[in-house]
């Protein structure tokens, strides 16, 4: 229970964390697309571009840890079948390099849901 409780205090803290980035994310595309015109003409489309793509690896680092966060509550709370998911996803993520996205951890998610789901009806 209290690493339950450590584990949900830094998810906290990390989504906290990542909605800022997103709003600041957001409020720049919004300020760069509403000056195109002047960012063309004065010829700055990479400064500002870099200055984008900066702010979305900020943003999706904070994602990535949300998820690492996610899975590691998920093992805290229910032991059995949640153990395998967790091996499942970091060799996915770790073993495999493959990044963790959004949509990859929803599908985890859903995959996870349907196993508890079933996992009693089994001979």
């Amino acid at each position: 229970l209290g690493l339950s409780r450590l584990v949900g205090g830094w998810l906290e803290e990390t989504t906290k964390q990542r909605g800022e980035k997103a709003e600041h994310h957001a409020q720049m595309v919004a300020e760069v697309v509403s000056a195109v015109k002047a960012i063309k003409y004065g010829g700055w489309e990479e400064q500002f571009e870099s200055r984008i793509l900066t702010s979305k690896e900020e943003e999706l680092v904070l994602t990535r840890r949300c998820g690492r966060l996610l899975a590691s509550l998920n093992v805290c709370a229910n032991p059995t079948v949640d153990l395998i998911s967790f091996v499942v996803v970091s060799l996915h993520v770790l073993a495999m390099g493959v990044p963790l996205t959004p949509s990859t951890l929803a599908a985890y998610w859903v995959l996870l849901a349907l196993l508890h789901g079933k996992i009693f009806e089994f001979p």
